[in-house]
């Protein structure tokens, strides 16, 4: 499938990266570089054509901030996003 070949190509990307250098990713909502050691850096897949076939839709990532993305949410929707959670567990 094309789409995990494309997140294992990004996933050893970000592995081969140690320390706080930029992964070569900008992110879409600040266009600031988004670095290794970043907390929860993220990508973003969208998918169009969601209502037809799987051989008509297309896919694509974009890379971002989480703060940012966060920070695009409308607010009716802030109340489904849950990294919050995430993060508590983790920290």
């Amino acid at each position: 499938m094309k789409l995990k070949k494309i997140i294992k190509r990004i996933w050893s990307m970000i592995q081969e990266t140690i320390n706080n250098e930029s992964l070569g990713f900008s992110c879409c909502f600040c266009s600031q570089s988004i670095m290794a050691l970043d907390k929860y850096p993220a990508d973003l897949h969208i998918t169009v054509n969601i209502d037809k076939s799987e051989d008509q839709q297309h896919d694509q990532f974009f890379f971002c901030h989480t703060d940012c993305f966060k920070n695009k949410l409308h607010n009716n929707i802030k109340s489904y996003f849950t990294l919050e959670q995430i993060e508590d567990k983790y920290d």
